[in-house]
């Protein structure tokens, strides 16, 4: 009897919200390989986001998607041919999205890694619950993400 009751338990305890929104860790290198399988034209830029205006958080709707758009500014460098190497400040939008009733915050303060999509004239930095298309800079990230960008090589990190 009590073991049907700590197994009861231990399911309604897995079945909560809070595992229902399973995350992988972001990597960087798995973001250049999506940007480079994709048909959209994107960026990868070292760089900084900074707010034009404060950042709206998305609300959830009951089960659908939702996102909201704030304008930001991008600076750093682009990646080029061997490195970053390209400087860069300009405007694009950071879509915060959520997934049903997990929503994302503002990008990370600090320096990011970042894969920008090109979408008309704008540039998106898409940011979700689970992550996004940035990720906090390291010596390590950017290693990685260089040595796919030079030779093919792409090893994803250990999580």
């Amino acid at each position: 009897m009590i073991r049907n009751i700590s197994l009861a338990l231990t399911f309604l305890t897995i079945s909560s919200p809070a595992f229902a929104l399973s995350c992988m860790r972001p990597d960087v290198v798995s973001m250049l390989e999506f940007a480079r399988k994709s048909e959209d034209v994107y960026y990868v830029i070292k760089g900084r986001v900074t707010p034009t205006s404060p950042y709206t958080i998305p609300e959830p709707k009951n089960g659908a998607d939702s996102s909201v758009s704030t304008p930001v500014v991008i600076s750093g460098t682009g990646l080029g041919q061997r490195s970053f190497s390209v400087p860069v400040e300009v405007g694009a939008i950071a879509k915060l999205n959520c997934l049903s009733v997990w929503c994302a915050g503002p990008p990370a303060e600090g320096e990011l890694l970042m894969i920008l999509r090109k979408s008309d004239e704008e540039l998106i930095l898409d940011v979700g619950p689970c992550g996004g298309t940035a990720i906090s800079w390291s010596v390590e990230a950017e290693k990685r993400l260089l040595e796919c960008h030079r030779s093919g090589k792409c090893e994803r990190g250990e999580f």
